[in-house]
């Protein structure tokens, strides 16, 4: 949890004037976070950062807040799309994506899958599907690690980009421009933080800030919806 730790102290250095003076009140500035574990843990990383030394406990000056959650099925903002049973009917299993994924599988991930699978001599050949979790498991340990002597050593310069290629077609149709219902799925973010940032200017609400923590989809919606 260091980075968002950091991000809380570099967020109160670059932006000195808008919180200066400022002091943890839930009814000023709100943290919200999706309802895993880990959104949660990064979201109180975030304001232990920013309210570093400013709290009432111990030594260290802490300061606990309050991270409000809602159950995945139920949050439209942070996991619309988990929420969403249209998006699961019509966007997670949309056949045209099936159709291109199948393809790629056929002509990209098999003949990696065999190379591999002779080189290393696995009698039982390995499974197409799990190729692309060789370059997850690749990136974790370079950016982790900085490391590139592990999975990344399975795969060639080509096949890395051709596996990137794979992430990018899945979250292109199942996040992105791929199916138009996904333009749709950041309309309550946007509302939220429109009416927010409205209510606080027409002196409706004293809220200064609303602090998010969700996930790359979250901002994939979001982005597509803009």
């Amino acid at each position: 949890e260091l980075e968002p730790y950091y991000d809380g102290i570099q967020s109160r250095k670059r932006y000195a004037k808008f919180w200066k003076g400022v002091e943890y009140d839930p009814e000023l500035i709100k943290f919200q976070s999706s309802d895993t574990s880990r959104a949660g843990a990064s979201a109180m990383a975030f304001a232990e950062g920013l309210f570093n030394g400013k709290g009432p406990l111990d030594t260290c000056k802490s300061q606990p807040v309050y991270i409000s959650s809602f159950p995945r099925d139920q949050d439209y903002v942070l996991q619309p799309q988990i929420a969403c049973p249209r998006w699961n009917r019509t966007v997670f299993n949309n056949p045209y994506l099936l159709e291109q994924m199948n393809i790629y599988g056929n002509k990209t991930l098999a003949p990696i899958a065999e190379r591999i699978s002779k080189e290393y001599n696995i009698s039982s050949s390995i499974d197409p599907q799990l190729i692309p979790y060789i370059f997850t498991y690749c990136q974790f340990w370079v950016v982790h690690f900085n490391r590139t002597d592990t999975w990344c050593s399975l795969l060639s310069p080509k096949e890395l980009l051709s596996l990137r290629y794979y992430w990018d077609i899945l979250h292109y149709h199942r996040l992105q421009y791929g199916h138009p219902f996904n333009k749709r799925m950041g309309c309550v973010y946007l509302t939220q933080l429109v009416t927010g940032v409205d209510d606080f200017l027409n002196g409706k609400s004293y809220m200064i800030a609303d602090l998010k923590n969700g996930h790359s989809y979250s901002l994939l919606g979001l982005f597509t919806s803009l």
